[in-house]
């Protein structure tokens, strides 16, 4: 027997199709969600290059937004440890056709390009793939979820996940905190600290000694800090972070 559920779900695409075309998210023509030239063309990160504390593009010899473990300030004091997580990756540079991906995703609602971002974070994961034994998505406040109506991190953590072969773990969730993106370096880390609670029984005993904590975009790391803070209190042995963006 035809399955009319879905046969219903086809019509509805292919009508929704013609009223309101695909369009491309980099440069906005019709026919596929991200074109073969605006896919090419995307700003990845070079990771020989790259931060590997915190994932910002040529930063492998002199991060202009961290600092190296060991550093100390102009008084010869050593400088706290930048993040709490142990290392960062990013797949692409937040600019150009990489700003307009998100920006379609997060604010545009365009859920399908979850599929194409993931595909570039596990590009850009590497050799992490053989050492993580565990994914964790950075979770939404609740005046985001509010706002956008559902949990845009959750589906890239999903797609990580699957394409690993790793277990996926909600172990965090988020209580109020102002939007971050009207905030300073300092005052995002101000903002986040507290705002982020451990959720009780999400993660498994014993704990994994390595988790993959994804996130869609990397800016000063003040949240995936506050992450990371709290599953290495709960156990976990390291923390790396992977994110489709990088501001920097």
């Amino acid at each position: 027997m035809p399955d009319f559920r879905k046969m219903i779900a086809a019509a509805r695409d292919a009508v929704a199709e013609t009223l309101y075309p695909t369009r491309c998210a980099g440069c906005e023509l019709p026919g596929s969600l991200l074109c073969d030239e605006c896919l090419e063309q995307l700003p990845r990160i070079d990771q020989e290059g790259a931060c590997p504390r915190c994932g910002a593009p040529w930063g492998s010899l002199l991060c202009t937004e961290c600092h190296a473990p060991g550093s100390t300030d102009h008084a010869g004091r050593l400088l706290p440890p930048a993040f709490a997580f142990d290392a960062a990756r990013c797949a692409c540079s937040y600019e150009a056709g990489a700003k307009r991906v998100v920006g379609a995703y997060k604010d545009a609602g365009e859920q399908r390009l979850a599929q194409p971002m993931a595909a570039e974070m596990l590009a850009a994961a590497g050799s992490w793939a053989a050492q993580a034994q565990a994914v964790v998505p950075i979770p939404p406040t609740p005046s985001h979820l509010l706002q956008r109506g559902w949990d845009q991190v959750e589906p890239l953590a999903r797609g990580v996940a699957q394409g690993l072969g790793l277990p996926l773990f909600h172990a965090l969730s988020s209580s109020k905190a102002a939007d971050q993106r009207q905030l300073g370096r300092r005052e995002r880390a101000l903002n986040r600290r507290g705002s982020m609670q451990l959720r009780e029984g999400a993660l498994p005993w014993p704990r994994p000694v390595c988790v993959l904590l994804v996130d869609d975009v990397l800016t000063t790391g003040a949240t995936c800090s506050a992450a990371a803070t709290l599953l290495k209190e709960a156990g976990v042995g390291r923390v790396l972070v992977l994110s489709f963006a990088r501001v920097w």
